[in-house]
Order: structure tokens, then sequence, then C-alpha cells
């Protein structure tokens, strides 16, 4: 990578050490069953989904109150309308992962493969605290995160190198 990529370790809150727990996630009906599936068969991820808890059909404020409730990220495909903050402030926020790789069959190897990857370098390394207020959009090429930090708002790309690990780039 480049001079101005650095390695994912120094993302302000990273931890070296694994925390050695799993990432628990809510996710909304935009997020397939058939992915919910793959994505709970992954090591490391508990999904717990909008239609689980009875809350198909709701709008976006309320699917985000229930996430803060339950003290997860969300998991979503609807990337225009969370990943705008003009929608979806940064403030109060649980933690957004907007999911920009189509749904289709064809993509839902990248996506879990880009799910593995934030989970292994990044979800296992953090304290869950460090998900509220952060936004990250997960993208064919990488991740781009934007996270609120005293009083500022602090964004970077997120992109694997070709042994498979993440540097980062501010914007």
């Amino acid at each position: 990578m480049g001079v101005d990529w650095l390695h994912i370790s120094e993302i302000p809150g990273y931890q070296a050490r694994l925390r050695g727990s799993r990432l628990h996630l809510c996710a909304d009906e935009n997020v397939k069953p058939a992915i919910v599936s793959d994505l709970r068969d992954v090591q490391g991820l508990n999904v717990e989904t909008a239609a689980d808890a009875g809350r198909k059909h709701r709008d976006d404020h309320e699917i985000i109150a229930w996430a803060r409730e339950r003290g997860r990220p969300l998991l979503t495909f609807n990337h225009t309308q969370f990943w705008n903050d003009g929608l979806h402030r940064l403030i109060g926020c649980p933690g957004i992962i907007a999911v920009s790789i189509p749904d289709t069959p064809a993509n839902i190897g990248s996506i879990l493969n880009s799910m593995e990857q934030l989970i292994r370098q990044l979800a296992d390394h953090v304290p869950n605290d460090w998900w509220i207020g952060t936004k990250i959009r997960l993208q064919g090429d990488g991740l781009n995160l934007r996270q609120r930090q005293g009083g500022a708002t602090y964004s970077c790309k997120i992109k694997p190198n070709p042994q498979g690990h993440l540097y980062f780039k501010k914007d």
C-alpha cells in the first residue's frame, strides 16, 4: 500500500489483542434471509433480524432505536438511506454497517468475505462501545468508515492488501 495508507491497528480504539467475543448485529428487513443464514454460519458473528424481533415493515428510525436498545450495530443493504448523515446522524447512532454491494447470488461470496474481514481484523479488536457513533459502508473494493470522536467526525477508507491485511487512509 502507499505511504499514506496505515495498518488498521492505527484506528483510534483498536486494541492489539483479540477480544475473543462475537460481533452481535441487528439486521433490518433489507438483508435477505439467505444472506442472514450464511452470515449466521460465520464464526464470531451473531445476527438477530427485524423479522425475528417482530419488527418487519417498521420505519428506519424505529429500526435504529431497536438496534440501539439491543446494543448492537445495524446491518442493512439500504445504504442510500442509512449512510446519509442528514437522515441518520452519527450522534446517537448504534453503529451501522451499510452494504452497498448488490445482494445478487453472484455477490454473496464477496459480501461474506467483506463481513469476515471486518470481523477478523476490526470487530474482534474494538470494544462494544466503539460502534456507537460509527458507520461502515461495505463496498466491492473495501470499506468506508465514518465515526464521531470528541465532537468531530473522523472518516477513512479501508482496503485489504494482497495478503488480506486491512489498511486505512484518512479522507
